[in-house]
């Protein structure tokens, strides 16, 4: 939901600013306003945390977890993630209902409209189903192995411990098990709620070089999970879907960026086939350059480079589904996404009115992008660290 396009027919007027303002304020509609605990599903989240918290509320929920308040014995605060109740057979229950819905809709095709030109272009939707379904599924149950997001979140906490500028909670290991990461509670407040700071936009070029240079990607960088404290400093949440960028991934990835770049199909295919999932089906460089020839052929000569660029990406990556039903290695994906989404971050902090004004809006990126290149390459302690 937080990648949803809004509808062309009801774009077609708006500005490119106003289409981000309406994809964000669906975003975040589907990714906050997601259905709290009722009364019950509180007391079970009360009675289920570890042994010495206590409940104080809830903070916000999620599709596969709810936050909550808790404290210590001693006093101390908490924010803790619980798993939703029961949201393992609620997954499979869903991949029941979906598979039904999908030999429905097998069986309507079959019957009515199998053979006329309707039914060919039902066909290959009827074929894609049963696949759309393994992705989504296997990603849910990612985010579920809180074991892997203990770690990330640790590795990150030492990543960015040395710039003040950026906050990651720290894990409270004495209340942390497979079923609950309990952390300092940190709050925050999304950024486009909060007036223009010059901080956020250097903290969020911190944020990207800093991860660059650890080669380690936080995989999950939208509004919801990096929020600003009100001085300009950054509290960067949710560290389920991190990247390690190794030396192979970074190479991959490069290629696959710089063929999109060039526009050019033999290479986007030759490297696409080594960054597919081994989880899904195989294709050749031959098919691959088949649907690469297509996907640059269908975008318009006069779209701008950064438009081309990212629905060149996205395309690709859709038709290969459709197609093949191959689809990209899930950290591949995870990066690809993230790209945009930070982007998307910056974006809407740019889009303040405060930035309006041309010279102040160079003056801030200028200082901003130097600002964050100087603390995170150029400082004494990443001096000495290198040294």
């Amino acid at each position: 939901a937080q990648g949803l396009n809004v509808p062309k027919v009801l774009t077609s007027k708006m500005s490119a600013t106003e289409q981000a303002e309406q994809v964000a304020q669906i975003a975040k509609g589907m990714q906050e306003g997601i259905m709290p605990p009722d009364s019950k599903q509180r007391q079970d989240i009360a009675d289920a945390l570890p042994d010495g918290l206590s409940y104080n509320g809830l903070i916000s929920s999620a599709s596969i977890a709810h936050v909550v308040e808790t404290e210590t014995p001693k006093g101390k605060k908490r924010a803790t993630k619980v798993k939703r109740p029961n949201i393992s057979e609620a997954i499979v229950d869903n991949e029941d209902t979906f598979n039904l819905v999908a030999k429905v809709y097998t069986r309507f095709i079959e019957k009515h409209i199998e053979g006329t030109s309707l039914g060919e272009k039902r066909q290959r939707i009827k074929e894609v189903l049963p696949f759309v379904l393994k992705t989504f599924s296997d990603d849910l149950r990612r985010e579920l192995h809180f074991p892997s997001e203990i770690e990330s979140q640790n590795r990150g906490y030492k990543i960015f411990k040395s710039h003040k500028g950026i906050h990651v909670p720290e894990i409270d290991d004495e209340y942390t098990d497979d079923e609950h990461i309990t952390m300092e509670y940190l709050d925050g407040i999304r950024l486009e709620d909060l007036p223009a700071h010059a901080d956020h936009l250097k903290n969020l070029f911190v944020v990207v070089l800093e991860s660059w240079k650890s080669r380690f990607l936080h995989g999950d960088m939208h509004g919801g999970n990096v929020k600003g404290r009100g001085d300009g400093t950054l509290v960067v949440y949710d560290w389920g879907k991190s990247v390690e960028l190794t030396p192979d991934f970074v190479k991959n990835m490069g290629k696959f960026l710089f063929a999109i770049v060039r526009k050019n199909p033999d290479a986007i295919a030759q490297t696409y086939v080594k960054i597919q999932s081994p989880n899904s089906s195989q294709i050749s460089i031959d098919e691959a350059r088949l649907i690469a020839q297509e996907v640059l052929s269908s975008i318009p000569e006069d779209t701008t480079m950064r438009k081309a660029f990212v629905d060149t990406t996205k395309d690709v990556a859709i038709s290969m589904g459709i197609h093949h039903q191959s689809i990209l290695d899930t950290n591949y994906a995870t990066a690809l996404q993230t790209a945009v989404r930070y982007g998307s971050v910056i974006s809407q902090e740019l889009a303040k009115p405060e930035y309006q004004d041309k010279k102040f809006r160079r003056k801030a990126l200028r200082q901003g992008v130097t600002g964050a290149i100087k603390e995170v390459y150029l400082s004494k302690k990443t001096k000495k660290k290198t040294t």
